[in-house]
């Protein structure tokens, strides 16, 4: 009765009781077994979210019967209500529970903490959109803040919800439309959020929009018309159609955005805040100076993996890594990845697990695969140069995950076996470091060349154009299966044995030599 509440009764016409906040498991006729969870320092039982969903909807009825009553209300007075409900909107978010951990492959959005993350930007939106068309009267920081809650709420709903089944909501229709519109409206009314706003941030989240609502209107009848205004042809084609020419509308009010943004001062003494730990941003001319520079130096010597660290960040964005980021919210596995964030080391790996795995498991083929070239998975370097922090960690992945297709393709690490494995990476996620590393080709031996040519080239672009995106694999649940088997899923031929085929060539080699050295001598002792 309190979670279905229409808005229309008083809270206070509700006399239910909440639940109390305890598993069911341990009610027994005599009482219960142990007291109710109160704080935060207590695990969650199965109804903590719940009461929690309770109680934002209990936070929005007192703002429809305080901040936005049928009264007439002063705007001092309106003002007040609204930091008393901000500060009880922050005590929520405050003490959202934690999130329990699934026992099946459902996945409830109201038990992650995404749920919790965009309600709480949905409800500052709700709460500050009176202060927003205040004549004159709204000071830039609510904008500012608006701005960021909005392009929070469309971030987070297409992650949860472009290439999944998830049923759509009114609710989630009208919460990403209220974002998407909020976030133009910003932009358009407040000069200093035009002057602060990062271009990135404005040509993320304007598309993110754009693509929650064509899903809908593409996999929701029921939403379409509310979506497209075309009475002669409401058919879903129309629907796609009339949302890609508001997207055309939106790209064009993000280029009047940031043609018209007062310039920010940028400079190596004046640089921008870090987006995440470890960020360095970089102004243009900085940028195609390390892309330039590293390029030329990892050609002279390709052991540097710095430098080609630094060319494939400065040379992956602002096309190339958003498209491999796309491709993962695509995919199932691509979305999990994104969301939970793993990262490869040797300590979440247990490489000594690994080595007691059965052969031509994935796990043990990557860890004989280290031990034989005598690499560890720690020594990756972390992503500097890429400003947008959800491109950083899927560069962060490739990067991690290269060894893994080391092990399976079975390729070496020297510079024959990496100019194949970076030739098939590239024709798979399409980052530029990976095509430019194939230039290394010039540099390899006659021979080298011609068994790339008639063998290892035409395998890496046939493989990597047809089989699925490598970077979608979710290893760490994958170390137990055949390695086989994965291959197969995701349509990778096995090349032919590199090392064979050297090993076969050495001993051709010197089985000649000692022929020769066999000859000359006989042709001495006759001399």
């Amino acid at each position: 009765m309190r979670l279905g509440r229409p808005l229309g009764v008083q809270l206070a016409e509700v006399d239910a009781e909440l639940p109390i906040n305890i598993n069911d498991d341990v009610i027994t006729e005599s009482g219960l077994q142990r007291s109710p969870w109160i704080t935060s320092a207590h695990l969650p039982t199965s109804v903590s979210n719940a009461i929690h969903v309770i109680s934002l909807r209990q936070l929005w009825a007192r703002m429809h019967t305080s901040a936005y009553t049928s009264n007439l209300l002063s705007v001092e007075t309106r003002q007040a209500y609204t930091a008393q409900l901000r500060e009880h909107l922050e005590e929520w978010f405050r003490t959202a529970p934690p999130c329990l951990p699934r026992t099946s492959s459902t996945l409830s959005t109201f038990r992650t903490r995404e749920w919790y993350k965009v309600n709480y930007s949905g409800t500052i939106l709700h709460l500050s959109r009176a202060q927003l068309v205040e004549d004159g009267a709204t000071p830039h920081e609510v904008f500012t803040e608006c701005l960021r809650a909005a392009s929070s709420v469309c971030q987070v709903y297409r992650r949860q919800y472009i290439g999944t089944t998830s049923t759509s909501t009114w609710a989630t229709l009208h919460c990403a439309f209220l974002a998407g519109l909020t976030f133009l409206h910003c932009l358009w009314m407040s000069p200093a959020v035009r002057a602060e706003v990062a271009y990135v941030e404005i040509v993320k989240t304007c598309p993110d929009c754009i693509m929650i609502l064509v899903a809908m209107a593409e996999g929701w009848n029921r939403a379409a018309p509310f979506l497209v205004r075309d009475i002669h042809r409401p058919d879903r084609t129309t629907a796609t159609h009339n949302l890609l020419v508001a997207s055309a509308l939106i790209a064009l009010a993000t280029l009047y955005f940031s043609r018209h943004s007062a310039p920010r001062p940028f400079s190596v003494l004046n640089r921008p805040p870090p987006n995440y730990p470890g960020h360095v941003p970089l102004t243009t001319i900085e940028r195609a100076s390390l892309a330039i520079g590293s390029g030329l130096m990892s050609l002279v010597d390709p052991r540097r993996g710095d430098l080609i660290a630094t060319v494939g960040e400065t040379t992956a964005t602002p096309y190339f890594l958003p498209r491999l980021r796309d491709a993962m919210l695509a995919d199932p596995t691509g979305r999990r990845i994104l969301r939970d964030r793993p990262r490869l080391t040797s300590t979440s790996l247990n490489l000594d697990r690994l080595r007691s795995l059965p052969d031509n498991t994935v796990g043990r083929a990557y860890v004989d695969w280290l031990d034989r070239e005598g690499v560890s998975p720690d020594t990756r370097a972390a992503v500097r140069y890429i400003d947008d922090e959800e491109c950083a960690y899927v560069m962060q992945r490739y990067r991690e995950c290269h060894d893994f297709y080391h092990a399976l393709t079975g390729l070496p690490v020297y510079r024959e076996g990496e100019v194949a494995l970076k030739a098939f990476e590239f024709m798979n996620t399409m980052i530029p470091m990976t095509g430019l590393a194939v230039a290394s080709y010039f540099t390899m031996k006659k021979s080298e060349r011609a068994r790339f040519r008639s063998i290892y080239g035409p395998w890496a672009l046939r493989n990597g154009s047809r089989s699925k995106e490598v970077i979608n694999v979710y290893w760490e649940e994958r170390l137990e299966s055949s390695v086989d088997e994965l291959r197969a899923e995701l349509g990778i031929e096995t090349p032919p044995d590199l090392r064979e085929i050297r090993r076969r060539e050495r001993d051709a080699r010197r089985k000649a030599k000692e022929e020769s050295a066999r000859r000359n001598e006989a042709m001495g002792s006759s001399a």
